[in-house]
């Protein structure tokens, strides 16, 4: 992977200093290559939060202790290793009830959970609903642990699939390929703008939903991780 990153920035180096508006002098093909793999999700991140309020701060902050107590105990009984659950520090603010003409201190605190076990994560979803503990409850993400190591995978796909559309196009063209100009993730005459590294673009992998006071069902599905290069080829006239 690093080999493949410096390769990509030694052509986006090569593309600022050789021409101002990001397309050669020379006749060219420009095309952009597209790869594309399938995937099946293994992870899903869950985001909760607790909080309390209360018109004494201590008070508030002591009774956001035992529920984090009380959460873990839940993430254990529900199958959760502690490894898997992240927690973020907790906030305080001040609350002003302006009809009671009062203040009150209320005091928050947010776990990122990772699942592994996907076919019990409806399971779990619901556990930590029917618990009512949770004042906030997403699923953040649905994903592969696989999808970092797919990286190169996904490039040579794509810069192969960028080859195969210009050798389609000098070839109806009586044209002849004679290298590789410049490769970037993103458009030619906006590499000044952004320089490298495209963000993924994920199909979704699943979702869920509730009807009432119905149980969660968790549907996950296959997801595609797509990546496209914009490669430039000088052609000549084919003899």
């Amino acid at each position: 992977m690093r080999y493949i990153a410096l390769f990509l920035l030694f052509f986006a180096t090569v593309v600022t200093s050789s021409f101002a508006d990001g397309l050669p002098q020379s006749p060219y093909i420009y095309v952009i290559g597209e790869g594309k793999i399938s995937v099946f999700p293994d992870r899903i991140t869950l985001e909760a939060g607790i909080e309390a309020k209360d018109e004494d701060a201590k008070k508030a902050k002591d009774e956001l202790t035992e529920k984090s107590v009380k959460f873990y105990q839940l993430m254990k009984k529900l199958g959760l290793e502690e490894k898997s659950i992240v927690s973020e520090s907790v906030t305080i603010s001040i609350l002003r009830d302006r009809e009671a003409k009062k203040d009150y201190y209320r005091t928050y605190q947010s776990f990122w959970i990772t699942v592994t076990d996907i076919n019990n994560a409806s399971g779990i979803i619901n556990g930590i609903m029917e618990s009512a503990l949770c004042s906030k409850f997403a699923v953040a993400k649905i994903y592969s642990s696989k999808e970092n190591d797919l990286q190169d995978v996904l490039l040579a796909k794509a810069l192969e699939n960028a080859r195969a559309k210009a050798d389609k196009i000098a070839n109806s063209t009586n044209s002849k390929i004679l290298s590789v100009f410049a490769v970037s993730p993103v458009d030619f005459t906006r590499i000044k703008e952004s320089m490298l590294f495209k963000t993924w673009r994920n199909v979704a992998g699943g979702e869920w939903g509730q009807s009432g006071n119905a149980a969660i069902t968790l549907s996950i599905t296959e997801k595609t991780l797509s990546l496209d290069v914009h490669v430039i080829f000088l052609i000549e006239p084919a003899k």
